[in-house]
């Protein structure tokens, strides 16, 4: 029987009741609303893009194993999904050790203190160090699901962690995807050959490597342009002593970033990247013999570079900047130009309460011509007790080719907990999200230190 003849029979007066006949109408009218008018609609509706995590879950699972383990920092489980890999850790999102519950207390500005569940970093360290995951991926340097409020940084165990027991991956590559991803270092290297410059398989580089300073350093080495899926292994020696090493499945190119923890008496740093590819032995490349940058200013520059105070100046107590510190007066003001990373302090007289001024990168590290633009900086203030005690008063991340609104230049004033004589004022500039330092040429502006009226 066709629906023809089964919709003239129900019609039929003697067939079903005037309420039959009305309820299979309503029926007919919602399965044809469904059917033809939901789906039109919904083709005005635009899809959401793929999943940022696809790409970083795809390559994880290429350059892992069934038996390998993962772990992820951040409000993202379906990476475990993605790559097919354990997680390392009962803590399948990290909600626990940041107390942030979805939906609810998201909001940058708020503290999540109260909903940390006691101990739950702890265990998570614990989970970490009997499973060691071969990759550790960091969701807090995009916006992923709110998880930008909760850097690493904040977390001094864990993050201390991470960097002695792994290396970053391509920073440059995944902080523009919104991700840190590392990889598991080791530091088994037993015989060394030499790297050929020439050698047809690829070029061996070292980068971010202008000059050090003492204190924090990142270098990155890389290989590029190999010929095959053969490469398996980069490394690093810092004056003869290996540094860190990793290991991948074969592939093409890569790059690693290491950092460097220079002791203030370090005067020079001899730099070897290393290499090894399949089947054979570590290589060793040529040595980079590297100036390291004293913190101690000159005579001159605690002159140059002080700031008022009321109507005395604040000499510096210390310049770190890789590239030097430059003051100008330009249109009456004082600009401080010192290329990221790096630090200025300050010995704050007794009663100082705010420290106020502007900051910025000039339009020409970010405009559209520049080969090698700046993927942003972050510009931190820091008090220092003479005890040693640092307190965080103001971090600004600015990102000008991702956010307008982090065009042009920025005022700030904040204000100080009671200081004493001995303390110090720190003024940071880091490298930004992905640590790459590139056309990062950072300044501080109209710096002035105030006391009460």
């Amino acid at each position: 029987m066709g629906p023809s003849v089964w919709f003239r029979r129900i019609s039929e007066p003697n067939a079903v009741s005037r309420a039959g006949r009305a309820f299979i109408w309503i029926i007919g009218l919602a399965v044809s609303y469904s059917v033809f008018i939901t789906p039109t609609k919904a083709r005005r509706i635009p899809l959401l893009g793929p999943d940022s995590a696809l790409r970083v879950s795809a390559w994880m699972k290429a350059q892992s194993t069934e038996t390998d383990r993962i772990f992820v920092w951040g409000f993202n489980p379906d990476i475990y999904r993605y790559t097919d890999r354990l997680p390392a850790s009962r803590f399948i999102y990290c909600t626990f050790q940041t107390g942030m519950i979805p939906l609810t207390n998201v909001d940058p500005a708020r503290s999540t203190e109260y909903a940390v569940v006691d101990d739950s970093l702890e265990t998570l360290l614990t989970d970490l160090k009997q499973n060691r995951p071969k990759f550790f991926v960091d969701s807090s340097a995009g916006p992923h699901r709110f998880f930008g409020k909760y850097p690493l940084r904040k977390f001094p165990q864990l993050d201390e962690w991470l960097h002695d027991n792994y290396v970053e991956l391509e920073a440059q590559r995944w902080g523009l995807q919104g991700f840190r991803l590392y990889i598991r270092a080791h530091e088994t290297i037993n015989d060394r050959g030499e790297y050929s410059l020439d050698d047809p398989r690829g070029q061996l580089l070292l980068f971010g490597t202008d000059r050090l300073a003492p204190g924090l350093n990142r270098i990155g080495v890389g290989m590029l342009n190999t010929t095959s899926n053969s490469l398996t292994r980069l490394g690093l020696s810092l004056n003869g002593k290996i540094v860190t090493a990793t290991s991948f499945l074969p592939l093409e190119n890569t790059s690693i970033g290491v950092s460097l923890d220079l002791p203030p008496d370090t005067k020079d740093a001899i730099l070897r990247p290393l290499v090894q590819f399949d089947g054979e032995g570590w290589l060793e490349g040529p040595d980079l013999k590297l100036p390291v940058v004293s913190a101690v200013t000159t005579p001159e520059q605690k002159v140059e570079i002080a700031i008022p105070v009321i109507e005395e100046n604040v000499e510096a107590l210390g310049i770190r900047a890789l590239f030097g510190a430059r003051a100008d007066e330009t249109d009456g003001r004082r600009v401080f130009s010192l290329h990221a990373p790096a630090v200025l302090s300050y010995s704050t007289p007794a009663g100082i309460e705010k420290v106020t001024g502007r900051f910025g990168l000039p339009p020409g590290a970010y405009a559209p011509d520049n080969p090698a633009p700046s993927d942003g900086a972050e510009f931190i203030i820091r008090h220092v007790t003479q005890q040693g005690e640092s307190t965080e008063l103001f971090r600004r991340l600015i990102q000008p080719l991702r956010n307008s609104v982090d065009a042009g230049e920025h005022a700030f004033a904040v204000d100080l907990p009671l200081t004493a004589e001995g303390d110090a004022l720190e003024l940071e500039i880091t490298a930004g999200p992905a640590g790459v330092a590139s056309s990062d040429w950072t300044y501080w502006a109209d710096l002035k230190l105030q006391s009460s009226p």
